[in-house]
C-alpha cells in the first residue's frame, strides 16, 4: 500500500469510527441467557486455561448461566458456529473474521488472543522445492476460510503467481499435514499444532514465511450477543486477561496442560507456546490496515463480493472499545 493510499485509508477509518461513536441506538434489554456458548481450540493457550480452570463456570453459576464449550477445528468452523448462533464467542484468525463479516456474518473482533508466526507454507524436508516460485504447477493443501488459506493467496500474489498457476487442495489442517507427509500435495499451509510437530520432528521445513501477511488470532463475538450482554462480554474478556497472567506465572503447568489437551509431546507443546505472543491483546491502529490488506486478494479470488467496502467492513469488524472498557474497569494492562 503506497504512502498516499495508507494515509487515505487511515483518514477513512478515523472518519468512520468517529461517525459510529456519534449514535448508539436504544435497545430493549434482552432476557439474560441461560447458556454461554464458546467455540474453542486447544491451540489457543488463553482459551485452554480459561476452559480447564473453570473460571467462567464459577463466575456464572450464581447467575444460573452454564458454559458450553464447542470444539472448533479451524477458523472456518468457528465462523460457522457464530453465524448459526451455535456459539456466542469463538477464536479465529482476524483475516477469517474479515471474510465472514464481508459475507454477512455479524461478528465483532474483540481481543487478540494469539499473535506471532502462526502459519507459513511448508514442504517436506527433502523436497526439491527451493522457493515459492517453484510452486507453479504444484498442489498446495490449505483450509478454505482460514488464516493459512488467506496467507497462501497473499503469498502467491506477492510472488507474482496466479492462483490458477497452482492447485489448492481444500483440506482441514490435520488432513493437510497428512497429505503433505504422504506426498499427495507438494506444500501445505500449516497451522499449529501440526505445523510445529513436523518442524520439531524435522519432517518438514518452511518453504515460505512472511509475518507481515499474518493478521493474528482473535476472540470474536456475535454482534447481537455483545450488544445485548455487555456485562457478560466484559466478564469473558476479563477471564481471558486473567489467563494471560496465569500463563506467565505458571509456565510449566501451562505447558503440561497444553501437551495433555492437544495430545502432544511436551517438547512440541513448549515449541508451540514459545512461538505465540499473548501479550498484545488490544486492537491497535496497525491492525486496521493489516486486516483490510487481506481484502483485495479475497475479492480477486471471488471469496468476497466485489462491491464490498473493505474499509467500512474492517471498521465494522473491529471493536477496540469493548476490551478497552473491560481493561479500564479492572485496571488491567491493555
Amino acid at each position: 500500500m503506497s504512502s498516499l493510499h495508507r494515509a487515505q485509508f487511515v483518514r477513512s477509518i478515523s472518519a468512520l469510527a468517529a461517525g459510529a461513536a456519534l449514535a448508539t441506538p436504544h435497545r430493549a434489554r434482552a432476557a439474560a441467557p441461560t447458556v454461554l456458548n464458546i467455540a474453542f481450540a486447544y491451540t489457543v493457550p488463553t482459551t485452554l486455561i480459561v476452559k480447564e480452570k473453570g473460571w467462567l463456570e464459577e463466575a456464572l453459576k450464581p447467575r444460573g448461566i452454564n458454559v458450553n464449550w464447542i470444539l472448533s477445528l479451524g477458523s472456518n468452523k468457528t465462523l460457522e458456529f457464530l453465524r448459526s448462533r451455535s456459539a456466542d464467542f469463538g477464536s479465529a484468525a482476524a483475516s477469517a473474521g474479515l471474510l465472514g463479516r464481508a459475507n454477512g456474518t455479524p461478528v465483532k473482533l474483540l481481543y487478540f488472543n494469539l499473535r506471532g508466526e502462526s502459519t507459513g507454507l511448508l514442504t517436506l524436508i527433502n523436497s526439491p522445492l527451493k522457493s515459492i516460485a517453484d510452486l507453479k504447477g504444484k498442489k498446495i493443501a490449505a483450509t478454505r476460510g482460514t488464516e493459512p488459506y488467506i496467507f497462501t493467496l497473499r503469498a502467491l500474489q506477492k510472488a507474482g503467481i496466479s492462483e490458477n498457476d497452482v492447485e489448492i487442495v481444500p483440506l482441514q489442517h490435520p488432513d493437510g499435514r497428512a497429505a503433505l507427509e504422504s506426498g499427495r500435495v507438494d506444500a501445505w499451509a500449516g497451522l499449529d499444532p501440526d505445523l510445529s510437530i513436523v518442524l520439531v520432528e524435522k519432517r518438514a521445513r518452511f518453504l515460505y514465511r512472511d509475518q507481515s501477511l499474518i493478521t493474528g488470532g482473535a476472540l470474536f463475538g456475535r454482534e447481537e450477543f455483545i450488544n445485548e450482554n455487555p456485562d457478560l462480554t466484559q466478564l469473558v474478556l476479563l477471564e481471558f486477561d486473567r489467563a494471560r497472567k496465569y500463563i506467565h506465572e505458571h509456565p510449566d503447568e501451562t505447558n503440561a496442560l497444553y501437551a495433555k489437551a492437544s495430545d502432544l509431546d511436551p517438547a512440541i507443546a513448549k515449541a508451540i507456546l514459545a512461538r505465540g505472543d499473548i501479550d498484545h491483546p488490544a486492537i491497535e491502529r496497525a491492525d486496521y490496515e493489516r486486516i483490510a490488506g487481506a481484502g483485495p486478494i479475497l475479492k480477486s479470488s471471488g471469496a468476497v463480493p466485489s462491491d464490498v467496502d473493505l474499509v467500512r467492513t474492517t471498521r465494522d469488524l473491529l471493536a477496540p472499545s469493548v476490551y478497552a472498557k473491560a481493561a479500564a474497569a479492572k485496571a488491567l494492562p491493555a
